[in-house]
């Protein structure tokens, strides 16, 4: 058999079966989704909830992780995710063993034996199958993990804080041990599958494989990842320059630059579960193509997928019953989580997080919804308004105590009565083309922005209005608000006012400095500081103490630019696209930057 061969091999038998296959895999992607997602999400949730931080991010994810209940709950995650691949593995493995042999694939016996296989070798309490796992999945999906690598914000940043010569050594190192384990157990799975033994057997025939079955291994892996690396290298780069050329062809000027850069965050995702996809199915594919080739027994595995005994447990009738189960359960608890927020929204790892100021106030009348609309056409991460109360108890967006800037009327809010001021013109200051631009109450924002954008609400006017406090707190409930906003105020006396009604929502305290006090107050979850007096000490310090800093407000290139390096947690700005593509432009190659700023002339 050609080397050519060989390789197309790996293509004929797929699509040859693509129905079966498709089917197959779509119940695979299903569990994956709907169920093995969702379990992994609940217990990081779990994590943060025991851990008692009010954030994660780049500056204590370290402490984060070496909790003890951070250690033992992240290794129960490793185990749920090695044991679904184990099962995903063994399917592969058996679909193509059967297309092998030209007879075809049944999708639901194909589950359910390897849902057998799968709890077989749990219970041989042998623990070859997981270093087997690792290897094989680290080395075969390598070329996805360089591209994670550069891509990902917290590795990133991890690996520029390592000396160079050290991460080249360190990295060579590894790469030498994960090919060394890689092809020494490159048939652990096929020999258990394909003989009556044990996993410790199966490692050990596999082990005893010849130098040049070896090396052949290697040759034919290595020539698939490469093969896989061109060809996806011109679909990435095709991709790229088309992204670009259909957003700025249908786009707006003014949103083409935040259309660009959100579509390739997206895109990027979608990119690299399309490559760990499609390589893994192709390497195992040439797994069992190199396990014939070296003329090993397919036969017992054949008489697996044959065994009367599975019938029951493959009918269509019961794993479609399964899988609406869990389609069902989880499409809820998506959904919730979506929707109302969780615990999981305290977690950040991109460089800098982007809060839109008074809505899109930059381009729109601030505090009205329709900057906050445009504010959310940018996808920022969160917007902030100005929260006050009328004479009558209302809660309404306003920032200045007067209505006099914003509406022409020259009175205090809390001297008017709500039904006095909802049907003043509160965007003609601005332009005439938003003279229907009113000032909306908080619940109208909340009802209008929820599930679409983090809220950061800066409340106002405490002194004038005691009793808003409490009302803030009640819609923020009303709501299910409070894993989707933070409230920040000049009053340390509010904020703890606030914990002592619900302790699960997030506060900010905006000040000009930092004290001692300050930085130990559980009552006070990050700071919100003027930038201009922020420095690199203060950074740590808030950081030390596991709480974030929002810096306030950013509008030029060389003050986005030192935040940037400082490292500061949020930037609160006028102009979110500006301030969004300056920190693209320097975490991005030139050949993306330039499709930006083709886009943006």
């Amino acid at each position: 058999m050609k080397k050519k061969s060989i390789l197309l091999n790996i293509y004929e038998d797929l699509f040859r079966n693509i129905l079966a296959f498709v089917i197959n895999q779509g119940i695979i992607f299903s569990l994956m989704f709907f169920g093995l997602f969702p379990l992994c999400l609940s217990i990081i949730e779990l994590s943060i909830k025991l851990s008692h931080f009010s954030f994660i991010t780049f500056s204590n994810i370290l402490s984060f992780m070496l909790l003890p209940t951070s250690i033992l709950l992240y290794l129960l995650i490793g185990l749920i995710i090695m044991i679904f691949l184990l099962f995903e593995y063994y399917n592969l493995i058996h679909f193509y063993y059967y297309a092998l042999i030209g007879k075809r694939p049944n999708p639901f016996l194909l589950l359910a034996t390897s849902l057998v296989k799968m709890v077989e070798t749990l219970f041989q309490f042998s623990l070859q199958w997981i270093p087997t796992l690792i290897f094989y999945t680290i080395i075969i999906n390598l070329p996805a993990i360089l591209f994670l690598f550069q891509k990902n914000k917290l590795l990133k940043y991890t690996l520029n804080k390592m000396p160079h010569h050290l991460l080249y050594l360190v990295g060579l190192f590894l790469l030498i041990i994960l090919v060394y384990g890689f092809v020494k157990r490159y048939f652990v799975f096929d020999y258990y599958l394909s003989k009556k033994i044990t996993m410790n057997e199966a490692y050990a025939l596999s082990k005893k494989t010849n130098f040049k079955s070896k090396c052949l291994i290697f040759l034919y892996s290595l020539s698939l990842s490469l093969m896989l690396i061109v060809i996806f290298a011109i679909i990435y780069a095709t991709s790229i320059v088309l992204i670009a050329f259909f957003i700025g062809l249908m786009s707006e000027k003014s949103i083409s630059s935040a259309a660009f850069m959100t579509l390739l965050e997206k895109f990027d995702l979608f990119f690299l579960i399309t490559f760990v996809y499609v390589s893994t199915i192709s390497q195992v594919s040439l797994t069992i193509q190199l396990f014939n080739k070296l003329s090993f027994s397919l036969r017992p595995v054949i008489s697996s997928l044959e065994n009367p005994n599975l019938k029951l447990l493959s009918s269509r009738k019961m794993i479609t019953i399964i899988v609406v189960f869990i389609l069902f359960i989880d499409t809820v608890l998506f959904y919730n989580w979506i929707r109302n927020g969780s615990v999981l929204n305290a977690v950040s790892f991109d460089a800098i997080e982007i809060t839109s100021h008074r809505g899109f106030s930059h381009e729109y009348p601030e505090n009205t919804l329709v900057a906050i609309e445009a504010a959310i056409d940018t996808n920022v991460d969160y917007i902030e308004i100005d929260v006050r109360s009328t004479a009558d108890g209302v809660l309404v967006l306003l920032h200045d105590s007067s209505l006099k800037r914003t509406t022409g009327l020259d009175r205090y809010i809390w001297e008017v009565n709500y039904s006095e001021i909802k049907d003043l013109d509160a965007g003609s200051w601005l332009s005439i083309d938003f003279s229907d631009s009113k000032i909306p109450t908080l619940e109208e924002a909340i009802a209008f922005a929820k599930g679409k954008v983090l809220i950061n609400i800066d409340f106002k006017d405490v002194l004038n209005s005691p009793s808003s406090t409490k009302q803030l707190v009640e819609l923020i409930q009303q709501y299910d608000l409070k894993f989707q906003c933070v409230v920040t105020s000049t009053s340390i006396d509010t904020l703890r006012e606030i914990k002592a009604l619900d302790s699960d929502i997030q506060t900010g305290l905006i000040t000009y400095t930092l004290s001692k006090t300050m930085l130990t107050d559980t009552s006070i979850d990050l700071f919100s500081m003027y930038s201009t007096f922020v420095n690199q000490t203060q950074v740590n310090q808030i950081h030390d103490q596991n709480k974030r800093i929002f810096v306030w407000t950013v509008n030029s290139v060389k003050e986005i630019e030192r935040m940037n390096r400082l490292g500061v947690d949020n930037i609160i700005t006028d102009n979110p696209t500006f301030t969004r593509e300056v920190i693209f432009k320097s975490g991005n190659s030139p050949f993306i930057n330039s499709f930006l700023q083709i886009i943006t002339e």
